[in-house]
């Protein structure tokens, strides 16, 4: 009777640990917005190509896509974060900019990660990272192009 009580404590214990650190489904990674401005396509696309350029802030960021005539952007991201001083950790993230009628889609996914992308750490960091970059985005395509 006491090796049963052990052997379903022992269950017990994994399965709570083993589901704290179930991968978060693609689809609950992804977070899109749709932007209403008032510019053109034309204009639009090339303010999300700048900003997507000058987004990127390192060598394995890039932009793997763009078409102007069918307003499709698409990149691929790094975020590296440091949780300790002796920490370090990452996951990628793609990134689709749709550009149609005045309106700018955006969608990021994370896509891999140093570790397991748990829903944990979705809403501890990727959602807020996420959240942070759309709101850049945002920012910048419905600003005024200011002239020289």
């Amino acid at each position: 009777m006491k090796y049963f009580i052990i052997i379903s404590n022992l269950l017990f214990i994994t399965t709570f640990i083993s589901s704290c650190v179930t991968p978060l489904p693609k689809t609950k990674r992804t977070i899109t917005k749709i932007i209403e401005t008032n510019k053109s396509q034309d204009d639009l696309f090339t303010t999300a190509n700048i900003w997507l350029a000058d987004s990127i802030i390192s060598a394995e960021t890039t932009i793997e896509y763009a078409d102007k005539k069918t307003g499709i952007l698409r990149g691929n991201g790094i975020a590296v974060w440091h949780i300790t001083p002796f920490f370090t950790t990452y996951y990628q993230y793609s990134i689709k900019i749709d550009i149609k009628n005045n309106r700018a889609k955006i969608e990021l996914m994370a896509t891999e990660a140093k570790y397991t992308i748990t829903q944990s750490l979705w809403n501890k960091r990727i959602k807020n990272d996420f959240e942070t970059i759309i709101a850049d985005f945002e920012q910048s395509i419905s600003a005024k192009n200011d002239t020289f």
